[in-house]
């Protein structure tokens, strides 16, 4: 294994325990970039415990010290495709900020939708010469249970879902919480004098299926949108099942005409790749929507008034920063929610235009009840 020198701009200072088990409470990680007008994703180059100004910009964090940092070579392995524009495309953007500042040698390999090709897959990256495998999604544990015993000296990070394995870390996120605050923004536009809001108390969420995950999404943003008025109706609706849930736009676009024909002014869409049809079907009936994962208010300035920012980027630029100076911790679990800026909504340029000062208002009241512990985020896994 060769090491190089580097001078690292952005050491991870984060109280970490003894390796131990999956099962032990989750360690959070310390506050990472919100979005500004000039870089609506925020990808932050700042330390972890940078302080996170009310602006939504960084301050000055440890002074920068010179370690020594090991060039690792990754993989990540993607059970889907990218080019979702959310989920997949967010870790990738994690991944290539690790070969550009960490000088990491990557390689993204994409298993497409057929499930049974994917533990064979994962284990052939788990044979070749990779000090790091990358693993996403809810629906990837049973698999990475399979394969990560077998290879007991690699090390794997499986990010949105949790295994119990000595190699391998976990990242989990509130998406419970960031979806609360869409909920609040919904429930406060559907109420608002926007142009084509439709005059009931009702939003809308498409999901990509009707699993504990998504749910997590959902239960969130109903509990956010009845925060702002008890009486605000929530539609629901689920694409479908398993990995081609997430790769159909067309009947996203279905589902969430649908809910704005039933009086939806706004629609949540939790559903991947499909999601972008939740995009069309508002743009098609002059109404409104929000995104997910990554920001994908640029999609529709002014149609898509937000979205719910889950940064599985920082998050996986994080723990290979870890791995690379000897800080990460396999067996553990890191949570990324509200109080380390790990979810949140986009509030880019496009936010502060198009969304109504009273709405950014709630958000912002909504943002300090949860992380006062005011206010109790329900959660999708029962």
């Amino acid at each position: 294994m060769k090491f190089k020198p580097m001078i690292v701009m952005a050491m991870l200072a984060v109280l970490l325990a003894a390796c131990g088990a999956a099962g032990d409470a989750p360690t959070t990680p310390g506050a990472t970039a919100e979005p500004t007008d000039a870089n609506p994703t925020a990808v932050s180059t700042a330390p972890a415990t940078a302080p996170v100004q009310t602006d939504g910009t960084v301050g000055a964090g440890p002074s920068a010290t010179e370690e020594a940092v090991e060039k690792l070579n990754i993989a990540m392995f993607v059970n889907g495709a990218l080019g979702d524009k959310s989920f997949w495309d967010s870790a990738n953007s994690g991944v290539k900020r690790a070969k550009q500042e960490l000088g990491a040698d990557v390689r993204v390999v994409e298993g497409g939708f057929d499930v049974s090709s994917w533990e064979p897959a994962l284990r052939r990256l788990a044979q070749a010469d990779y000090d790091i495998i990358l693993v996403g999604t809810f629906q990837m544990p049973d698999i990475v249970n399979s394969v990560a015993p077998d290879f007991p000296d690699k090390k794997f990070i499986l990010f949105d879902a949790t295994v119990d394995q000595r190699n391998v870390a976990n990242i989990t996120y509130a998406q419970n919480e960031g979806s609360f605050l869409a909920g609040v923004l919904a429930g406060c536009v559907a109420t608002s004098d926007l142009p084509n809001v439709s005059g009931d108390k009702t939003v809308g969420v498409v999901g990509g299926e009707d699993v504990a995950v998504i749910n997590d999404f959902v239960v969130g943003y109903e509990q956010g949108a009845q925060y702002v008025d008890p009486e605000m109706q929530v539609l629901k609706a689920y694409v479908g099942t398993g990995a081609p849930a997430y790769n159909d736009p067309a009947k996203a676009k279905e589902l969430a005409t649908a809910q704005f024909s039933d009086g939806a002014s706004i629609v949540f869409q939790v559903a991947g790749g499909s999601g972008l049809g939740v995009i069309d079907a508002a743009k098609d009936q002059n109404r409104y929507a929000i995104g997910v994962d990554s920001n994908q208010n640029g999609e529709a300035p002014g149609v898509v008034l937000s979205s719910m920012l889950k940064r599985v980027d920082n998050s996986v630029f994080d723990l290979i920063q870890m791995e690379a100076t000897g800080s990460l911790r396999t067996g553990k679990t890191y949570l990324y929610g509200i109080q380390n800026n790990g979810v949140g909504l986009a509030e880019d340029k496009y936010y502060k235009q198009h969304v109504p000062q009273e709405c950014k208002d709630q958000v912002d009241r909504a943002k300090q009840d949860i992380a006062s512990k005011r206010v109790r985020v329900k959660s999708g896994f029962k």
